[in-house]
């Protein structure tokens, strides 16, 4: 019965996110990634406005995505005081700093055999099989356009999570996220994502960086109970979005 009701809820989920935000309960943001002269930018766009297969003329890049707006703090210190004591953020973080965990800027080829035993550490994530693609072992890497990877680290200095953020004209995105299962106990996927969200303030004081407004992490679509109050944790809330690109 359980079951039943889960896959209920996950079914039912993206149409009463239509529904909230027609009645204008999921409000409507409006984000201009870039300049379609960059293939990367380009790309996503496409991406972002495809065509749902089941949810007619609404894509799935443009309905219920969780998103942090930046213009709401001043600072990441304001940042911090948000998820500070709520729902033991911060506290979550602390431990695992205690605990001899780093977060750095990650070299993948300097680490790749690490980052295909993180990829290979679980065969399911969220309750779903990992692709093919992370299931096979990369010795070089080449620098995605736009993008920055970032690593936590053990006291021993091992690669146990790693992140990457694509970073366009004014939403920053989430889009790879995985840590190693042996050591997700001790709170790593909460210490990179906490000083992730401190790296992209320190960028908004760049001044190449200075129109960045969002921070986008997927959707809550297709989450699982426990990724969706994970993201919730953090601040992360549901927009429906219109894309743009000069």
């Amino acid at each position: 019965m359980q079951i039943i009701k889960k896959i209920q809820k996950n079914f039912f989920q993206p149409y009463k996110m239509i529904r909230d935000h027609k009645i204008g309960i999921i409000p409507l943001l409006n984000i201009h990634l870039g300049n379609s002269k960059s293939k990367r930018i380009k790309e996503w766009y496409k991406m972002l406005n495809e065509k749902h297969p089941i949810f007619g003329r609404y894509a799935s890049g443009t309905m219920g995505l969780a998103i942090i707006d930046l213009n709401k703090f001043n600072s990441f210190t304001d940042y911090e005081n948000s998820v500070r004591g709520k729902d033991y953020v911060t506290v979550k973080c602390t431990r695992c700093l205690n605990r001899g965990y780093t977060f750095n800027v990650l070299d993948r080829n300097k680490y790749s055999e690490e980052i295909f035993s993180i990829n290979t550490s679980a065969d399911t994530r969220q309750g779903k099989k990992m692709k093919k693609q992370y299931l096979t072992a990369v010795k070089d890497y080449e620098q995605e356009e736009l993008t920055e990877y970032y690593g936590v680290f053990n006291k021993e200095g091992k690669l146990v999570s790693y992140i990457h953020l694509l970073f366009t004209n004014e939403a920053v995105f989430i889009f790879k996220l995985l840590g190693h299962d042996d050591y997700l106990k001790d709170n790593i996927m909460y210490l990179m994502i906490f000083k992730a969200i401190e790296q992209i303030f320190k960028r908004r004081e760049e001044e190449n960086y200075q129109n960045l407004k969002y921070i986008v992490y997927d959707s809550f679509f297709t989450n699982s109970e426990g990724l969706t109050f994970f993201k919730k944790r953090f601040g992360f809330s549901p927009n429906a979005v219109k894309w743009s690109i000069d």
